[in-house]
This record gives C-alpha cells, sequence and structure tokens, in this order.
C-alpha cells in the first residue's frame, strides 16, 4: 500500500543524488558521471524488478525520484546564476 512517506521519501532520494553527484563533480568530474549514472540506473532496475514480483506500481516511485532531481537541478541552476 502506496503512502505520502514513501512518495516524500522517493523525491528526497533523487534530489539528494543529484546534490551530492553535483558536489562531487567540483573536484571528480568523471567519478561523479559515472557514479550517478550507475546509481539511476540501479534504481531503475531496483524498481522495475520490485513491480515485475510485487507489482507495487514502481512508476510512481520512480515519477517521484525524478521530480527530486528535476527539483535539485533547477534550484542547483539558480543558485549558479546568481553568482
Amino acid at each position: 500500500m502506496r503512502t505520502v512517506k514513501d512518495n516524500i521519501y522517493h523525491f528526497f532520494m533523487g534530489f539528494f543524488l543529484m546534490l551530492f553527484s553535483f558536489i562531487i563533480n567540483l573536484h571528480y568530474p568523471l567519478f561523479a558521471i559515472t557514479s550517478y549514472t550507475v546509481l539511476n540506473l540501479l534504481f531503475i532496475i531496483y524498481e522495475l524488478d520490485e513491480d515485475w514480483h510485487i507489482s507495487d506500481e514502481a512508476f510512481k516511485d520512480i515519477f517521484y525520484f525524478g521530480w527530486g532531481q528535476a527539483i535539485s537541478f533547477t534550484t542547483i541552476t539558480y543558485l549558479l546564476q546568481k553568482n
């Protein structure tokens, strides 16, 4: 059963993944890009596998995860343009 807490959890997971990838990118660009890609792929594979086995509507988890990343990216871009 889905709860609002699950949606918030996936949103912030996506938000912080993007934020931490940006911070790591300041010092280790190649590592940040690689780890960001791998972690996104692992998350999507995990969610699709979970949906396949227990049918928990993984597309909603991926949707909120993506929104978290989009908001984080927008916030970072906005803050960088202010400087």
